[in-house]
This record gives structure tokens, sequence and C-alpha cells, in this order.
């Protein structure tokens, strides 16, 4: 097995080359994973969260109130959908998909699906397989079974292990594209200002202790991201001090990398307090893909050669 490149200063990590056959060789020994959040979903036409509430306020023929998301969300909830969570679930799915085609040629299309399913898909080289997604949505595993994968979409906080080529956790909740998908309906998902105050920092939720457990024993990967996520950023604060990096002196730098199009210094500081390195690419995509591609290219080099 290669060796990794040493990583321990700031300057190690802006050197691409070094960077990519670190991400390279972190890849091969299986300690890659991915988070996923909005940035990855809507080139497919799913709607950000200003644009949902938006949506769903006016398929009641109503307007927002002039508060946050999460509060709108809350206040939409308990108006229109009180004790009903099947039916606040299935307004969401409804406006969620509405402008989204999902067959096999529209998702192939898109170089920044097509470069994360490069990492996942199991190879020689190495597989990153634990996804984490912050989105409902299951596109990502709609595109790796159109490539003949067998994914496994984890929506539930109580669930079984199975056997499968990836799993990709929803600790938001997951809406299939498909409604009918076996065992994934959600009770309930994560989106208005209650919901959000239920899991974020609550240690003993078997949702936390997973995505954690993934988080703190692999060089994550942050693909859509903005860091203001509040159950996002509790994660953060909480890897910064008990990942495994924090005990490996030649790597001792961060422990993931986020990857974000326009430089935003408050953003970029708020990623390098939580030791996690600010990655700007040209693009998601033709930039962001050339670079994950790269880190695929890189292990298979490495392989070769070891």
């Amino acid at each position: 097995m290669s060796k990794a490149p040493r990583m321990s200063t700031r300057d190690d990590w802006e050197k691409e080359p070094r960077l990519i056959e670190y991400l390279a060789v972190q890849l091969m020994r299986g300690r890659l994973a991915l988070l996923l959040g909005s940035g990855v979903s809507t080139a497919f036409n799913l709607p950000m969260t200003e644009e949902l509430v938006a949506r769903l306020y006016a398929s009641k023929s109503d307007y927002p109130p002039n508060k946050k998301p999460e509060l709108q969300v809350r206040d939409f909830r308990s108006k229109y959908f009180k004790d009903d969570s099947a039916g606040f679930v299935g307004a969401i799915r409804s406006e969620l998909y509405k402008s989204v085609s999902a067959d096999f040629n529209s998702l192939r299309k898109n170089g920044t699906l097509a470069a994360i399913g490069s990492l996942v898909m199991a190879s020689q080289r190495g597989t990153a397989s634990k996804v984490i997604t912050f989105n409902w949505d299951d596109l990502l595993e709609l595109f790796l079974e159109y490539h003949g994968f067998v994914t496994y979409s984890v929506g539930q906080e109580i669930h079984w292990s199975e056997t499968t080529d990836v799993a990709v956790l929803h600790p938001h909740g997951l809406i299939p594209f498909h409604p009918a998908t076996p065992g994934s309906q959600p009770d309930d998902i994560v989106f208005d200002q209650r919901s959000f105050s239920t899991i974020v920092g609550n240690e003993a939720l078997p949702w936390r202790q997973h995505v954690l457990s993934i988080m703190r024993t692999h060089t994550c990967l942050f693909i859509g991201l903005s860091g203001d996520d509040q159950h996002l950023d509790s994660l953060l604060v909480k890897c910064k001090k008990e990942h495994a990096i924090t005990a490996d002196s030649e790597n001792a730098g961060y422990w993931g990398v986020t990857f974000i199009e326009e430089f935003d210094e408050g953003d970029a500081t708020s990623w390098d307090q939580v030791r996690v390195f600010y990655k700007q690419v040209s693009s998601y995509s033709i930039g962001l893909p050339e670079f994950l591609l790269g880190i695929c290219q890189a292990a298979v080099r490495l392989r070769r050669s070891s």
C-alpha cells in the first residue's frame, strides 16, 4: 500500500497534486467518505430551501411570513398539516420533484454526479462506499442503479444493515423519486425549526452516533454544503476534537475538504475553525468533476506502482 504524503501544514494542502495524491491514498485505504448537500442537486432543478418553502405556501394560495425558512416551515406545517406527518411529507414531495427529470440521459449528463459515482463504485483502486447526504432526494442512488450497482437508501433512523455496493445515509430523511420504493417512505423529515432543535447536539440519537462514527474515522469530502446548516455545524465541531487525524502526527492539518466555486472569507474562516480545508474549484460542473476524477486516476497509478 502506498504511503500518504505528509499533510501537516496548510501549504501542503494548497498544493493540488499533493492533495490529490493524499486523497487517492485515503481512497485506496477505504478512508474516504462523501457528505453531500443541496449544491449537488440544484443542477437537476431541485429547489433550494427558500424556493421550496415558497412553493409549499403557493400550493395553498398562501404566502410565507417574514421569518427564517425553518420558522416558515414550522408555521406552514402547524397551519396545514398539524398531526399529519404523512400529508406534510407528501406535500413536500410533490413540490420537490415538480420539474425534475430522473431518466438515465438526464442523470448521466451531470459531471459532478458522474464523478461522485466514480468514487463510490467498487474498484481495485479503492472505493468511497460511505456516503452521507443531507438531501432528501435519491438521485445518486438512481444514477448508480442505472449503472448496475446495488444501492441501499437509508432513510430510517433505526435500520438493518444490508449487503450492498453502496449505502447512502439520509439523516434528514428520504423522499424517494419513485414513491412506491419499498420501505423507504419516511415517517417524518428534518426541515422545520422544531425538527432541527430535536436532533442538534443530541448525542443519544442513533442517527447522530452513526454519522459521527463515519465522520470521525474517514477523510471527509463535503460537496454542495455551505456549513451554515445547524445540524452539520454541530457535527463539525464535534469531529474537530475527536477525529482520528488528531492522533496522526504526520497528517494533522485537516480532516476534510469542502469545495466551493466563489471564495467567501467568512465562510472560509468558519470551515478552517473546524479544521476542514476550503478548496476553491473553477465550477461544480467542470472543475469539481476534474478534481474528483483526478483522485480516482491517481489511485489507479498508485495501485499499479505498488
